[in-house]
């Protein structure tokens, strides 16, 4: 049976995805950790704004490469 691919997108686009994907996910973690740190009630509600934007974009992405029939690396 041969792979189906909904999205159409190529082996080099998917690639291209998972690495977008990988950055995201870095800048998740790093908001988290300067949530941590940071006690300007200001200056938080930004970087949470940051980290909600790139949780979007992480869900969005996966959502892509699942549609496309690939699984996304942990």
């Amino acid at each position: 049976m041969p792979f189906h691919n909904p999205e159409g997108i190529s082996q080099l686009e998917k690639f291209y995805l998972e690495e977008q994907l990988n950055a995201e996910k870095i800048c998740m973690s790093k908001c988290d950790v300067y949530l941590d740190q940071v006690q300007d009630r200001e200056l938080r509600g930004v970087i949470q704004s940051v980290r909600d934007v790139c949780k979007r974009h992480v869900d969005t992405l996966t959502n892509k490469l699942n549609n496309a029939g690939f699984m996304p690396k942990a």
